[in-house]
């Protein structure tokens, strides 16, 4: 999204006289009222968007998801990241409407005591702390995807890759709490004393948290593609080559990694406030989903028509729905035939089980 530098252009710097309330004249420039329109309306198309984008999804996903996997812990903390996006996008949808955004009192710097502002405050904070739920709901979803997705290695691996997602998460979310908290209480409660001192350390918090959640979403990114890229290239040595959920959760793995970067680098080049930046869990939370309904498909699909090459050790070959089979039948293959990962991978540990439509869930 390229941002006009109103400022440069021809008679851009051009000002004009207001009056404030006390009839005290002050003067705005073209490029303010530039600043407001261009924040304004990219603000309400993003998450206007974002509202489509997740309301859509949010009806979707328990339509298409067998009734027996909606206990899934994952898929109650996709639906529930859902949700929590979806109020959020409406909340800031109805508050680029708010006083906050009107221009008078934006140039002005002061918002006297009302009603509207009031319920613009009421709204800022309601989209401050749903912000930081969504961003606890995401880091936890991702936490139990790493845990099972990596349930086949030996525990002393597992245990630590779990405990490095675990460490970064709480770290990341400490410093989200804490800039929520600031926010709050310097940017939306206290907006009429906010200063531009305040206003750089802002910029400079944005950043940090930018900075810090791209990373432990690229963590968890990383963990997914190396996992299962290991995993295709073991399958292949054993001449499964047939393109399946697991290639599939690889690709949006990849997706995962790049697209919410993508997303945090072209927010620095963007106005401050257009909040490009939101769209990072936003995405996180569509791959997720979509990468289980999609791998379902394919194979669903794989089952009606199986591979001719395909010997017993496959998968496809399975004709019951045991508790024994379906807990080999996982995302990583059965690793007792593999002579690579036999090393290295050793039982799922407790109930976690990825059962044949490649779903996940904890028993």
């Amino acid at each position: 999204m390229s941002i006009i530098h109103f400022d440069k252009m021809p008679g851009g710097d051009q000002t004009f006289t207001l009056l404030s309330p006390a009839g005290t004249p002050f003067s705005a420039s073209l490029f303010d009222i530039s600043t407001v329109h261009t924040m304004a309306t990219s603000q309400g198309i993003l998450f206007g968007v974002q509202v489509g984008l997740t309301g859509m999804l949010l009806l979707l996903l328990p339509l298409t998801t067998a009734r027996e996997k909606r206990k899934s812990p994952v898929f109650i903390l996709n639906l529930v990241a859902l949700a929590l996006l979806l109020l959020r996008s409406t909340l800031t949808a109805a508050l680029v409407n708010s006083i906050f955004y009107d221009f008078y009192h934006w140039v002005l710097g002061y918002f006297p005591p009302s009603l509207a502002l009031n319920h613009a405050i009421r709204l800022g904070v309601s989209v401050e702390v749903t912000s930081a739920l969504i961003d606890g709901v995401i880091y936890s979803s991702l936490i139990l995807q790493v845990n099972i997705v990596c349930c086949t290695i030996r525990s002393i691996y597992r245990n630590a890759i779990t405990s490095a997602c675990v460490v970064v998460s709480l770290a990341t979310m400490s410093f989200r709490v804490y800039f929520a908290i600031w926010n709050i209480r310097h940017s939306i409660v206290g907006i009429n004393s906010f200063t531009k001192a305040q206003q750089d350390h802002q910029y400079h918090l944005v950043w940090v948290y930018n900075v810090l959640s791209v990373f432990t979403i690229a963590l968890f990114a990383a963990i997914f593609v190396c996992r299962l890229a290991f995993t295709i290239r073991a399958r292949r040595r054993l001449n499964i080559k047939q393109f399946g959920p697991m290639q599939i959760i690889f690709i949006v793995g990849c997706q995962t990694l790049l697209i919410p970067l993508t997303f945090a680098v072209a927010a620095c080049y963007t106005l401050p406030g257009a909040q490009l930046r939101s769209m990072v869990p936003t995405v996180v939370a569509i791959f997720l989903p979509l990468s289980g309904l999609w791998a379902a498909s394919q194979s669903a699909t794989a089952k009606a028509k199986p591979p001719v090459h395909l010997n017993v050790l496959s998968s496809y070959h399975s004709k019951s729905l045991h508790s024994d089979e379906t807990q080999n039948d996982t995302l990583v293959g059965d690793a007792s035939f593999v002579d690579e990962e036999s090393r290295i991978f050793e039982k799922p540990a407790g109930n976690i089980v990825l059962d044949k439509t490649y779903s996940v869930r904890s028993d």
